[in-house]
């Protein structure tokens, strides 16, 4: 994957797939520590953690024998002097955090989250994903429950909902951080 925000999606998709009617997407984007982080966290059944998370040739995806998308992405933070840790929660579901230095220069390009959560909210209406934005300037949250409550029963995977979603993510990543 050539963008983190695919990888986003990738370990979202993850998420829906092992039962989550709630995912968390945070993006911590600091200049002044030098440091981009993402924190995926869900209410699903869990990982299995009979693995090693970079453990390429193992997968509990039934009819695939290995799964790259948390390798691939753990081997991307160690070579920007980050890291990937996964962990079960005490209450149900996985929070994965990845963290990079931000100014390395093998460091992948963002990519549009704001269209990686219109994919995510256009293939999976029924859940709720909540987004954070974490930058030095200040912070941005959404909410697909809320948004769900302002919409008054039209649905979140129509076409104009999903481009307002798209908008609205991703001016996040473009306004200017002082």
């Amino acid at each position: 994957m050539l963008e983190l925000s695919l990888h986003m999606l990738d370990i979202a998709e993850n998420s829906v797939r092992a039962g989550a009617s709630r995912v968390l997407l945070e993006v911590t984007d600091s200049q002044s520590a030098d440091r981009l982080a993402f924190r995926i966290r869900d209410n699903g059944k869990g990982i299995d953690m009979r693995c090693k998370n970079t453990d390429s040739f193992f997968t509990s995806k039934e009819g695939k024998r290995f799964g790259l998308g948390i390798p691939l992405l753990a081997h991307a933070a160690e070579l920007c002097d980050g890291s990937l840790e996964v962990a079960p929660l005490e209450e149900g579901g996985t929070e994965m955090r990845v963290e990079f230095r931000r100014s390395h220069i093998d460091l992948m390009p963002m990519g549009d989250v704001g269209a990686t959560v219109a994919v995510l909210v256009g293939g999976h209406p029924d859940i709720d994903f909540d987004v954070v934005v974490i930058r030095d300037s200040g912070e941005f949250r959404f909410s697909t429950a809320r948004l769900r409550e302002e919409l008054e029963g039209l649905p979140l995977n129509v076409p104009q909902v999903l481009e307002y979603i798209r908008q609205e993510i991703q001016e996040a990543f473009r306004r200017p951080d002082g």
